[in-house]
């Protein structure tokens, strides 16, 4: 699936990550670091130039995620042969695509069996545009909007001697819930 795919990839990279900070900080016996960085020489040889770099690299997979490619596939079946499957390249993918064989399971919908919960009933945001948004939750179902009120103590003062006296506040406040499956 898309996920697995991405998982590998995130594995991927940080085995990468983890072998490139051994070696820079001499943990490797058979690896060398480049004793130069952009051209240019330090006392100190080349140094780690700390974790910056990984939120790029998880946008690049957040975007390789977005835009992976399923492999289509055929049975192939040869005289005295055992059945098999061959996956045949039906795509233009690149070194950088990320490729899965298996669709992914739908995750607005309830699956027990999966693991999947699904999204129906839950809080959104309407004004995000973040994974808690309305708009990425729904599903295409749309959501359902209350003002819930919220009673609650505030303004509390300590008296002499000795107790606190409060006064009562109500705020209203929308409440967004995603909307049952159809």
């Amino acid at each position: 699936s898309k996920e697995t795919a991405f998982i590998y990839a995130v594995t991927s990279a940080g085995v990468v990550h983890a072998v490139t900070q051994a070696c820079s900080s001499g943990n490797l016996t058979d690896c060398s670091c480049d004793m130069s960085k952009q051209g240019m020489t330090t006392p100190e040889g080349w140094k780690w130039g700390g974790c910056r770099y990984a939120e790029a690299i998880g946008d690049f997979l957040k975007d390789r995620y977005d835009n992976s490619i399923q492999a289509k596939g055929r049975d192939v079946s040869k005289k005295r042969r055992r059945r098999r499957s061959r996956w045949v390249k039906r795509f233009p993918a690149s070194k950088d695509d990320l490729v899965h064989i298996h669709k992914s399971p739908n995750y607005c919908i309830s699956n027990p069996k999966r693991g999947i919960i699904g999204t129906e009933g839950r809080y959104c945001n309407k004004t995000s545009n973040g994974p808690d948004s309305c708009d990425l939750l729904c599903c295409g179902r749309g959501y359902n909007t209350q003002v819930v009120r919220y009673v609650e103590r505030c303004h509390c003062k300590f008296v002499w001697c000795c107790y606190v006296k409060c006064k009562t506040c109500i705020t209203n406040v929308n409440v967004h819930t995603l909307q049952m499956n159809a």
